[in-house]
């Protein structure tokens, strides 16, 4: 027990040591940035749960202001990588575009594109307090799997052409399938996956015979954990660094393609049938889309084995976080059998020898 206490301490105060510094270091980011606040003090700090790409902490900040107290509860997002600058810019973009059109996502307060604060560039908004809609998708699950679909028909329905940035985009998605399947080739290219080309192969094949449809912006990460619930039952969308404007069915894939790895095949498809009943049509070749989705995901498991995670921007302990799921990429791969009769053994290799390694 001597040693297990030992290991327990030292991670607690290591933990401990990251708190005060991020709080001495929101200190003086507000000291430098907003010299009317005065007194400012950092509470109850803590680690939330996050995603891949993202570290989250809770806070309650106090301070004087015109000769009163003021007190706020707010989420600070950090990003790590070496694009985290250009992610936080564009995430605050998508943020504040989404606030104009009334999309509900939570209000930014202050934003730093500095890593001298906290050791990464960070965004800080509103903390909502009522949970996510994954926990009301277990007591409520016909409510709360409606009210997702709603939300992500409503993005999809968003005028998109607010959130091009210096790009020039046409009026229809046809150079935009085009242009995804572009940054799918170079990625896998760039960081030499060359055992996701059978891939690449197929859905060049498959180009074809895929009718166009119209752009939106996308989430791309679109899941019950990136909705949160205030305490009057309202839904916030956060988690928004892999926004991009392109065929919705990018979009809708990815999430159809989560469930159905994560979850199961019935929860994919009442999601798919909800989400055509509320948009009012029926949508084809979703096989395309989702194995698209795939040739992403694959890419960034296969990425974070051969690279640092915080190099390709995932934050730290990302790896563990495979590691634990591993059957999300065994299910990835055989869903990729299905759909396309191709399986990845570099895939299944790499899930054996993190089974053996355990």
């Amino acid at each position: 027990m001597g040693l297990f206490r030992l290991i327990v301490s030292s991670l607690v105060i290591k933990i401990n040591a990251k708190q005060k510094e991020i709080s001495n270091g929101l200190i003086q980011f507000f000291k430098d940035t907003k010299p009317k606040m005065q007194n400012t003090k950092i509470l109850n700090l803590n680690e939330i749960s996050a995603g891949w790409e993202t570290e989250l902490y809770t806070f309650k900040m106090q301070y004087s202001e015109n000769e009163g107290i003021r007190k706020k509860k707010l989420v600070i997002r950090m990003y790590p990588g070496n694009s985290a600058e250009r992610k936080l810019v564009n995430e605050f973009y998508i943020y504040k575009n989404l606030s104009k059109q009334n999309y509900p996502v939570p209000k930014i307060h202050y934003m730093s594109t500095e890593k001298q604060y906290v050791g990464k560039p960070f965004l800080i908004m509103d903390w909502i307090l009522g949970g996510t809609l994954d926990q009301k998708l277990s007591s409520q699950p016909e409510e709360a799997f409606r009210l997702f679909c709603q939300l992500f028909v409503e993005l999809h329905k968003l005028d998109w052409k607010p959130f091009i940035m210096n790009r020039n985009l046409g009026e229809n998605s046809t150079s935009a399938i085009d242009t995804y399947l572009d940054s799918l080739e170079n990625r896998v290219k760039q960081s030499k996956l060359t055992e996701l080309n059978p891939i690449l192969t197929w859905l060049r094949g498959e180009r074809n015979r895929i009718k166009n449809e119209y752009l939106a912006i996308g989430h791309f990460d679109f899941h019950t954990f990136n909705i949160l619930l205030s305490e009057k039952g309202e839904p916030y969308v956060i988690d928004w660094p892999s926004a991009r404007v392109s065929d919705f069915r990018f979009d809708l894939g990815w999430t159809l393609t989560l469930y159905r790895v994560y979850s199961n095949r019935e929860n994919r498809n009442t999601l798919f049938e909800t989400y055509q009943e509320i948009a009012g049509k029926q949508i084809e070749h979703m096989d395309f889309f989702e194995v698209s989705a795939i040739l992403r995901r694959l890419s960034d498991i296969l990425e974070t084995f051969k690279f640092s995670g915080e190099s390709v921007g995932l934050r730290d302990g990302v790896v563990q976080m495979i590691k634990d799921s591993i059957s999300h990429v065994e299910n990835l791969n055989s869903y990729l059998e299905e759909l396309t009769g191709i399986r990845i053994m570099e895939v299944d290799e790499l899930i054996e020898n993190i089974k053996n390694s355990e």
